[in-house]
């Protein structure tokens, strides 16, 4: 369906605003486990007009001990300066920027596939509006959605790349890949996509070359036809295969949505978690299958992306991290296979109710994952931020915090050194560190870990020796202040604990709750000086 330019634009602009509709706050801060970290990681960058965790060009990519990828947090610090807002809202004006990018990204990946801009307003729509990226849109700190935003662009340079052989095109994919990179270590899952490319080039030779050789055979319509039927048959049972023999279901194991038991509880899983993340249409991806190797004049973006499709299918078993590239994949064929049967239907009405339907679907899946995931996801609320502003103005010194979320929310308001590091998620090790001063860098002993032990968990190709914070944090809570190791007292100087009194007494770590000792001491022993009801702050310098 080839539209008008002020069609396009009209039709580009109310997706746009549909997007940003959808994103709308419903929270009076923002939201996030990790983002309240990363927040307050880009206040230290603004503060101090540098960033204590480079420490290697590797730090900047998030591959060297003690760092993240920082591109998220340098263009987040560059946003927030060059407009004159806070962070916070700075995060907001990001993450609307993103919208966009998803949107332009998917559309042009869409165009590249087939010159159909109906085709590519809907494949746009299924892309930007998908239950994942509403979701890490709607007012966070975007690393991994900046990556995802970014995943069809490259799929596009790629399919450009091949097409024209154009060097720019060549350079923009390096370009594309340094900021994927900058923003999430998930970027090494897109080697999954060059491989997918490699293995289509060689597949498309072997075509041409038995085209060649036996001419008078492979180009029967008869033998045609059936060699067709073969090669599909073979990629949905080559498919169906890695999903249940290849180690896939035994992922799904375990989930709160699944039904039934053994087999169909891990199918029903793996099905919830594919929907929560690419939407509640994720069904109609066999259809586009179907609908991408039924297209005439075939050359190589058909084959490339069913091969992207098959390449992607092992990586079904990491499970938490899968939305975050997989929507990419999947918007294209969820789009041809609507597509397809809007081509069916002859009645101008009957196509447009079944775009409208789709669009509706789309919309409202992701308002439902939404729904539920504001539920399970914090954000920082008023009573944290009010006591993250009393910690900012009237105390000095390290804070430690019984809970790891408040702790992370009371540092992204006032900035001060905070335990234990790396919020909600209480690492061994985080960039914190450096930020704070708990460690000095010029005497840190860092080994290389050799490649036959680098998994697709492994953080970097490096090992940082004798610093484990999130130990010291636990040990500190575990003991009585007197009795706790000087050498904890020392390198974190804590003279604040803030409590969550939702632990009562105890700490909260890895979603269950441990008795203090420590807390229980200071209760009987030192001063609060702040009490919002749920959360309170002790004076505990001098305890050690």
């Amino acid at each position: 369906m080839r539209l008008p330019r002020k069609t396009l634009y009209a039709l580009l602009l109310f997706l746009l605003a549909l997007n940003l509709v959808a994103r709308y706050p419903r929270t009076p801060h923002e939201l996030g486990f990790d983002g309240f970290v990363y927040h307050g990681m880009t206040v230290s960058l603004i503060q101090l007009g540098h960033a204590d965790w480079v420490l290697t060009p590797l730090s900047y990519f998030g591959l060297y001990p003690l760092s993240h990828p920082s591109g998220s947090f340098f263009f987040l610090a560059d946003l927030s300066q060059l407009s004159g807002t806070s962070v916070e809202g700075a995060i907001l004006l990001f993450d609307m920027a993103l919208v966009a990018l998803s949107l332009l990204s998917g559309f042009l990946l869409s165009m590249e596939i087939r010159r159909d801009e109906g085709l590519a307003l809907l494949v746009a729509a299924m892309f930007s509006l998908s239950p994942r990226l509403v979701s890490s849109l709607l007012w966070e700190v975007p690393t991994r959605t900046l990556f995802s935003a970014l995943v069809p662009l490259l799929i596009w340079l790629l399919l450009r790349l091949h097409r024209t052989r154009d060097k720019r095109s060549l350079a923009f994919v390096v370009i594309v890949l340094a900021v994927m990179m900058s923003a999430h270590r998930l970027t090494v899952l897109m080697a999954a996509v060059f491989i997918a490319f490699i293995l289509t080039e060689i597949v498309i030779v072997g075509v041409r070359t038995l085209r060649i050789r036996y001419a008078s055979l492979v180009l029967r319509p008869q033998f045609r036809r059936t060699a067709n039927l073969a090669v599909l048959i073979g990629f949905f049972a080559l498919s169906i295969s890695l999903i249940t023999v290849g180690g896939i279901l035994g992922s799904y194991g375990t989930g709160r949505a699944g039904f039934g038991s053994g087999v169909l509880f891990e199918l029903s899983n793996l099905g919830v978690s594919l929907a929560r993340s690419a939407g509640f249409l994720i069904p109609v991806v066999p259809l586009g299958v179907v609908a991408v190797y039924r297209q005439r004049l075939k050359d190589f973006k058909e084959p490339f992306l069913l091969m992207i499709l098959l390449v992607l299918l092992p990586t079904l078993t990491l499970r938490q991290y899968t939305g975050y590239y997989i929507v990419a994949v999947t918007a294209p064929f969820i789009g041809l296979g609507i597509w397809a049967i809007v081509e069916k239907t002859r009645r101008r009405t009957t196509k447009l109710a079944v775009i409208a339907a789709a669009l509706a679907v789309t919309v409202g899946s992701a308002n439902y994952v939404l729904a539920f995931d504001l539920q399970a996801q914090p954000f920082m609320d008023n009573e944290s931020y009010v006591h993250g502003l009393y910690v900012l103005w009237n105390t000095r010194g390290t804070v430690i915090g019984n809970d790891g979320t408040m702790a992370s929310e009371i540092y992204l308001v006032s900035g001060h050194p905070y335990l234990p590091v790396g919020g909600a998620t209480t690492p061994f090790q985080s960039p914190e560190l450096l930020i704070f001063g708990f460690v000095n860098s010029s005497s840190l002993s860092i080994v290389q870990i050799p490649v036959s032990d680098l998994t697709l968990e492994s953080d970097s190709p490096f090992l940082l020796q004798g610093v484990q914070a999130e130990f010291d944090w636990a040990t500190l809570l575990d003991h009585l202040p007197q009795t706790a190791p000087g050498r904890i007292w020392v390198t974190y100087n804590p003279q604040y604990l803030a409590e969550n009194k939702a632990a009562e007494g105890g700490y909260f770590a890895y979603g269950r709750t441990y008795p203090s000792a420590f807390i229980a001491n200071v209760h009987a022993t030192s001063y609060k000086t702040f009490d919002s009801g749920g959360q309170a702050l002790w004076y505990i310098g001098g305890l050690g």
